[in-house]
């Protein structure tokens, strides 16, 4: 079996960052009563790579640079 593995990493500034819109988007996509790795998953399998896919797993995660 073969893993297709696709990684999208967002860089932004100290600065925007931290605006509220950004930690707004963090806390939601976070919570238990969001929908973003159900909404992402069902996206894949909309895809001609997802179609046939017998799982497909939806990581997130904040990297920090400056540690």
């Amino acid at each position: 079996m073969k893993t297709f593995i696709i990684t999208i990493e967002i860089e932004h500034t100290d600065k925007s960052f931290a605006t509220d819109e950004i930690q707004s988007f963090i806390a939601e996509i976070g919570s238990p009563r969001a929908n973003f790795v159900k909404i992402m998953r069902k996206a894949f399998q909309e895809t001609t790579l997802g179609e046939n896919a017998h799982s497909i797993h939806v990581q997130y995660a904040l990297k920090d640079e400056n540690n």
